[in-house]
């Protein structure tokens, strides 16, 4: 069977650039360990950043013995990081969304609107003797 060598052409290697570019600009871990006293997973980033997250806040992980975390190895692609022992692996994209969003922002802005003040109170006070708070202009009628 003869086989033929193909060239990739002049879109291929543009796509294979664009898609490099992308990953160079992605969270990319460069080393992952585990503090042992605080028990938190310690993620160091492409661009200088260090993220430490409990072991509790990981879900594969919360359990593992500390014996079982020794070895963490980070991918080729450096999106995420394996541990051996206990046959985990762990996407750090995902990994840093589900924590950062383990609060969800909607709560949070709902209790910045939940606060009241006595300039809050006087305010609906008057509102409520004016009728409550004026129609949408859209909801009128023809």
């Amino acid at each position: 069977m003869d086989s033929q060598h193909l060239s990739p052409s002049d879109a291929d290697i543009a796509v294979a650039r664009r898609k490099a570019a992308e990953g160079m600009e992605s969270p990319s871990a460069l080393e992952a360990v585990v503090a042992t006293p605080a028990r938190t997973l310690l993620l160091w980033f492409r661009n200088g950043t260090r993220l430490e997250i409990p072991l509790a806040a990981i879900v594969e992980l919360a359990t593992a013995r500390q014996d079982d975390l020794r070895e963490i190895a980070i991918s080729p692609y450096r999106d995420s990081f394996s541990v051996p022992s206990i046959d985990v692996d762990i996407y750090v994209p995902g990994l840093v969304s589900s924590v950062l969003n383990s609060f969800n922002v909607r709560d949070f802005a709902r209790l910045g609107g939940s606060k009241t003040s006595p300039k809050k109170r006087i305010a609906a006070r008057a509102n409520g003797k004016k009728g409550g708070r004026p129609k949408n202009a859209g909801t009128l009628g023809p």
